[in-house]
């Protein structure tokens, strides 16, 4: 018979060698040592920092879930409080760019939506027409759910074919050492056995897509 009273160890998801004593708030993976935290953090392209959206059932909701939701709600007041005020200097500097990339967008069937100033979405947001180019510089955020891996391009021309961009990714080929080791399941298929998906936005939560 087993002892009721023996827990079973869990080992360290980095070095798999020593008992795990940490769990990080962002992956929820099991780490040993200040070492092994620092190492999974580049290893799986981890912040460290939990995710303020992520789902959480009813049945392992808690009152520490509860208290970090009402702080995102606050957080998110604030900044919207932060938008409405901005100055007329900071309004100006923003509105002739950002109307000209809208405009140029609209002729080419594109509806761009934006997050108010001060968001952080707003903030990294690279998008850009090139004058020089006459075509629209777009920032990508590329997502490989089955390596669980994230990468982002700054400036992708809008006259660019997606197979093209992903080809430094996942290419066989063509793909750097770091990016065939991180993402080689999709480098086994390749650029033509893949397929892209991009989320459907303005939806409720429930219906995320």
């Amino acid at each position: 018979m087993a002892d009721s009273n023996h827990v079973e160890e869990v080992k360290c998801e980095v070095c798999n060698k020593i008992s795990a004593k940490y769990r990080c708030p962002g992956c929820s993976r099991r780490t040993c040592s200040l070492a092994c935290v620092k190492c999974h953090k580049i290893q799986f392209q981890c912040s460290g920092i939990r995710s303020k959206t992520k789902f959480v059932s009813v049945d392992n909701f808690t009152d520490r879930n509860l208290l970090s939701d009402y702080r995102f709600l606050e957080d998110v007041d604030r900044l919207a409080f932060s938008a409405a005020h901005d100055g007329r200097k900071s309004w100006r500097r923003w509105s002739t760019q950002i109307s000209f990339l809208r405009r140029k967008a609209k002729q080419n069937g594109v509806d761009l939506k934006l997050m108010p100033v001060g968001m952080s979405k707003r903030k990294e947001n690279t998008s850009k027409f090139c004058r020089e180019l006459q075509c629209i510089m777009w920032r990508i955020r590329w997502l490989f759910p089955q390596a669980g891996f994230e990468y982002v391009d700054r400036g992708v021309s809008e006259l660019t074919v997606v197979n093209e961009v992903l080809r430094k990714y996942i290419d066989p080929e063509k793909a750097d050492a770091v990016h065939k080791q991180s993402l080689k399941n999709y480098c086994a298929v390749g650029p033509q056995g893949i397929c892209v998906f991009l989320k459907v936005e303005s939806l409720p939560a429930s219906k995320l897509r």
